[in-house]
């Protein structure tokens, strides 16, 4: 993956699935987007990607309570956290549009 490849997609397509595995290539590592509800809208990782909680959000379809309880409050700073339950560190950031928060 390439800075003018995810440009492209980006910029081109209306494809938020394209654009999440896009941004995983680019940054070499697993990538999801949630809803303010904490609900799972895409998500992208290598098959073999082993982390429990990132591949129990998947198959619930949210973020677990864990997950969920490290944003609560969250601002738009991205945060770095460590679940107690992973050895990968995450960073959240929330999504703005408008003015108005959409996700993480």
């Amino acid at each position: 993956m390439d800075l003018q490849t995810f440009l492209n997609d980006f910029m081109n397509k209306d494809d938020l699935d394209l654009l999440v595995r896009d941004a995983a290539g680019l940054f070499e590592c697993p990538a999801m987007v949630v809803d303010m509800a904490f609900h799972v809208i895409a998500w992208h990782c290598e098959p073999d990607f082993d982390d429990a909680p990132f591949r129990r959000s998947i198959q619930l379809g949210s973020l677990t309570y864990e997950a969920g309880s490290l944003l609560a409050g969250t601002d738009a700073q991205a945060q770095l956290v460590s679940p107690l339950d992973s050895p990968f560190k995450r960073r959240f950031s929330l999504l703005m549009t408008g003015g108005a928060p959409v996700g993480y």
